[in-house]
């Protein structure tokens, strides 16, 4: 008897033929996988195209042959949800490169990139969610703000179940999983399209704030970067003054009132880095919220709705992001990353310096302590893949995978 199942493989759906199948079995022979990821060498900028056009490897989420066709063939992976907290079991692709300075020969960064299939697009990450109505439909006000605090009201808010898409990558000193180690968080509402903006364009754009990463890979954000010594992760070194990095909770402790708003006011919206206001609020183009704050911003930045007023179900976020002060300075942004969202596929870029920047320590910067794994060339590493399909607990893992970074010739 010969039968002719669909399995989910990879990226695509594919038929299994029928010599695959012999009577009596009920599923395909599971593939052979080749798990050893090779990271090849390459220049930042390099002409690969029959035009001799240069090209260079780009952190926006839109990975093109040009660019990544270098790295060669990709690797199939197979994520277990046994060994990620009991989501699906499916295939993901992955490609990977290292990049040297063409002139000064000096490694560079490691870049990544990881696809799999995902049936929808989850980009809000637990957001504020409101009861209010604010005016009727024929437009008349509901509510008088000074002697109604219906907005700043807990019992008018709470906090929505819903999560964002996210990818952790473990790095280990060893193939075997030894520590040290790092964890990189991508989070697709909240680390990603965090997009810089140019400081000529808007008056008051803050240095180091605004326009962080404007002159390279200028669509990317930062991921969240972690340190495991074998004693537990933490956060990668910022300075100590620093402003709390990337994510600030934006709710009241105990409470889901919201702190803050997005701002169309003295700052315009647009300094948002790019992200829409429903997702997360860039800390510069944040305000508080107030009684009086009858307006949604999510509505606000909406033309497709004419009633600009809070409704009941209207959402706000419930973090602020941001860079530490002096960011370029700190090995807390080592890694940036970017994912785009189209048929059915999710495509995520990372990019991390081989050599990462020191920490600083008590406000001294420290080259003798590392708080990263330092990637050389001809040595071997362990490096697991975990997918969050619209949770934070049921994930999808892969085995911890040898991740050859190959010399130069």
């Amino acid at each position: 008897m010969v039968r002719r199942n669909m399995t989910r493989a990879g990226i695509l759906f594919v038929l299994v033929g029928a010599s695959v199948l012999s009577c009596g079995e009920q599923t395909p022979t599971e593939p052979d996988l080749n798990n050893r990821i090779t990271v090849v060498p390459t220049t930042e900028r390099f002409e690969t195209s029959p035009q001799r056009e240069s090209r260079e490897l780009l952190i926006d989420g839109r990975p093109t042959d040009i660019e990544w066709n270098v790295s060669g063939d990709p690797v199939v992976v197979l994520l277990k949800g046994s060994d990620g907290g009991g989501g699906g079991d499916y295939y993901v692709s992955l490609r990977a490169a290292w990049s040297y300075n063409a002139i000064t020969t000096d490694s560079v960064a490691l870049y990544l990139l990881v696809q799999w299939p995902d049936p929808t697009e989850d980009r809000q990450e637990q957001p504020l969610v409101t009861s209010v109505d604010w005016q009727d439909d024929d437009g008349h006000s509901l509510i008088d703000c000074s002697t109604n605090d219906a907005i700043v009201n807990p019992a008018n808010w709470t906090r929505s179940p819903l999560r964002e898409d996210q990818v952790v990558v473990e790095l280990f000193s060893d193939e075997n999983g030894a520590y040290p180690a790092d964890k990189w968080r991508w989070g697709a509402g909240t680390t990603d399209a965090i997009t810089p903006v140019n400081g000529t364009e808007f008056v008051g754009a803050v240095t180091d704030g605004d326009t962080f990463g404007s002159e390279t890979h200028p669509a990317a954000g930062l991921a969240e970067d972690f340190y495991n010594d074998g004693s537990g992760w933490v956060r990668d070194a910022a300075s100590p003054t620093a402003h709390p990095y990337m994510l600030q909770d934006n709710f009241l402790p105990g409470s889901a009132v919201p702190l803050f708003l997005a701002d169309k006011g003295s700052r315009d919206t647009r300094l948002n880095r790019g992200k829409p206001v429903a997702y997360s609020i860039w800390r510069y183009v944040a305000r508080p919220l107030s009684a009086c704050d009858s307006l949604s911003p999510a509505r606000v930045d909406d033309s497709s709705i004419r009633d600009k007023t809070w409704n009941p179900g209207d959402t706000n976020p419930s973090f602020l992001s941001g860079f530490p002060d002096s960011a370029e300075q700190y090995s807390q942004v080592d890694v940036i990353a970017r994912g785009s969202y189209a048929n059915g596929k999710w495509a995520l870029e990372m990019r991390r310096l081989l050599e990462p920047r020191p920490p600083d320590v008590a406000g001294v910067r420290s080259p003798a302590r590392s708080d990263d794994v330092v990637l050389l060339p001809g040595h071997t590493y362990g490096l697991r893949i975990t997918v969050y399909n619209a949770t934070k607990t049921r994930g999808s893992a892969s085995a911890i995978l040898p991740l050859y970074i190959r010399p130069r010739n």
